[in-house]
């Protein structure tokens, strides 16, 4: 089974769109929908059970992390052959999820990353704060880990069984992508980027729904930088005891 794990909030109009259009099966594999409502205002798990999705209604909202570990955490150990994780604003085209999906699938990896920027590193439309938080991020990732990952938050992206049993998310906001990364990146398989449409609108950002957009996006870097520096400190410590923890047993 492919499960595809939404997190939603205020999201009743782009998931009456994509839902529709997500494949009953990816690879011959009957494909499950997890939507969690984040404490919406609107209509947005009501749109989620009408299209036949399980819905997990959160009391409040808590932030896409939070939403992401319920909806995680709802998930039987062995239930399902690949997670796939999409945004519930309408950027991702479910069109892709079998691609996506497909080299976790196959063995091939424990993690793809559907990348904005694969084919072309520019800025092209993305905001230029964005745009600036991103290269910094590839920069840094790639010093510590060695790899470079071109879309670091992309919210698009597949997992394996492997990697599912051991991750460990602990941010309730924006910090789960580079949570997975390093996680991934201690497996023995390698990190694979698809490339993906790249799709800036107006009000797809929930950063400042609490705070504001400018206090909301400082925030959000300010939790960048914590959870690198956990995830880097923590390799660490594991290096210096003389092994070097795994997503895989």
């Amino acid at each position: 089974m492919v499960i595809v794990l939404i997190a939603a909030f205020n999201e009743e109009q782009p998931l009456a769109s994509i839902l529709p259009d997500v494949p009953q099966y990816v690879n011959g594999e009957p494909v499950r929908i997890i939507v969690v409502d984040d404490g919406s205002t609107d209509h947005t798990a009501d749109i989620a059970e009408a299209a036949g999705c399980d819905v997990i209604r959160q009391g409040a909202n808590q932030g896409k992390g939070a939403a992401l570990k319920a909806g995680i955490g709802s998930i039987a150990r062995g239930s399902c052959d690949a997670l796939v994780l999409m945004d519930g604003d309408g950027q991702h085209d479910p069109a892709d999820i079998g691609r996506i999906a497909g080299p976790v699938l196959d063995g091939s990896t424990d993690m793809v990353v559907g990348s904005r920027y694969a084919h072309n590193t520019g800025r092209g439309s993305t905001p230029i704060n964005r745009f600036v938080v991103r290269t910094a991020t590839v920069r840094i990732l790639r010093s510590i880990l060695g790899i470079t990952i071109t879309d670091p938050f992309s919210g698009f992206r597949s997992i394996s069984p492997a990697m599912l049993d051991c991750l460990q998310l602990h941010g309730d906001h924006y910090e789960s992508e580079l949570e997975m990364t390093f996680c991934a990146a201690r497996s023995p398989h390698p990190i694979i980027e698809l490339p993906i449409q790249r799709v800036y609108g107006r009000g797809m950002s929930k950063m400042g729904a609490r705070m504001g957009p400018m206090l909301g996006r400082m925030d959000v870097v300010r939790r960048y930088g914590a959870t690198i520096a956990r995830e880097a400190l923590t390799d660490r410590h594991a290096a210096s005891q003389g092994h070097r923890r795994t997503s895989t047993t």
